[in-house]
């Protein structure tokens, strides 16, 4: 009967993916660009007046930081570090390596610092035209993980991400246009 047991609850789990694999690779390079997502809300939720922008800020804060919390659990559970990229390369597992801070849709450290020191519209601003590219890059990643990765874990994760971060992106694109702000366009 244990050994029933084992071999039922074996079934239900994922297979460990490889290091090299999209779903290590994503949940990895995932918690980087959440990691700085918390930090452009944090930045704008110090001195940002427009209450739809706020919200939208606190909900960066909660869902980034939980699923970043997520993808540690479930690399943790595979046996891999909970130090996410410790080569400092990102994208291998997209065959298009860059180092992290050249990650699609990473901000500069140092709008991020103007971010934090702006205000009113300047800040909306700030805050919009750092947070669309930022997401629109997230949404690339999740968008390949959600087709690629080997785990119905990791895939259905990454798909919760694109519809996620499109809405929010919408959101965004929606309030620049109320702001008489020039919409954002996207990189890729």
């Amino acid at each position: 009967m244990l050994l029933a047991g084992v071999v039922g609850w074996r079934l239900n789990e994922d297979d460990r993916p490889a290091r090299d694999s999209v779903d290590v690779g994503f949940l990895d390079d995932m918690q980087l660009h959440h990691a700085q997502g918390l930090e452009i809300a944090y930045a704008y939720l110090e001195h940002g007046s427009n209450e739809t922008l706020r919200h939208i800020a606190r909900d960066i804060v909660t869902w980034q930081g939980m699923e970043i919390g997520l993808m540690r659990g479930i690399l943790e559970r595979w046996g891999y570090s909970d130090d996410p990229n410790d080569s400092n390369l990102t994208h291998e597992w997209l065959g298009t390596p860059v180092p992290a801070a050249e990650m699609p849709g990473m901000a500069d450290p140092d709008d991020i610092t103007r971010l934090s020191e702006s205000e009113s519209t300047e800040a909306d601003d700030l805050f919009t035209a750092l947070m669309i590219p930022h997401h629109l890059g997230g949404i690339h990643m999740a968008d390949y993980a959600a087709d690629h990765a080997g785990t119905a874990r990791v895939r259905e994760l990454a798909g919760q991400m694109v519809q996620s971060q499109g809405i929010e992106v919408e959101e965004l694109d929606r309030i620049r246009l109320q702001l008489g702000l020039e919409p954002i366009e996207d990189p890729e």
